[in-house]
């Protein structure tokens, strides 16, 4: 299945969630008090961070990018192609 991106929340600095945008599927839910990670200004982000905006391919515990084969188009598994009808 392939999401959407919606903005990052970062709550109190220690949770992060990410969701679709368009059918609120979590793609990204993390407890940061469970990760270990250097804490330094020139630490780069511990946690993976979806574009907004960006068609996230969801397979099992699997997240990837995904790009359209044809520009301007969505892949048909998309979410939002779910519940519009087609022709």
């Amino acid at each position: 299945m392939t999401h959407i991106a919606a903005q990052q929340v970062v709550i109190c600095g220690r949770y992060v969630r990410q969701r679709c945008a368009w059918c609120g599927e979590v793609l990204e839910d993390v407890d940061l008090s469970n990760l270990a990670f250097e804490n330094s200004e020139d630490a780069k982000n511990p946690y993976p961070e979806w574009p907004a905006g960006a068609l996230i391919g969801v397979d099992g515990n699997c997240r990837y990018i995904v790009s359209p084969e044809v520009e301007g188009t969505m892949p048909d598994d998309c979410c939002a192609l779910l519940d519009v009808e087609r022709p």
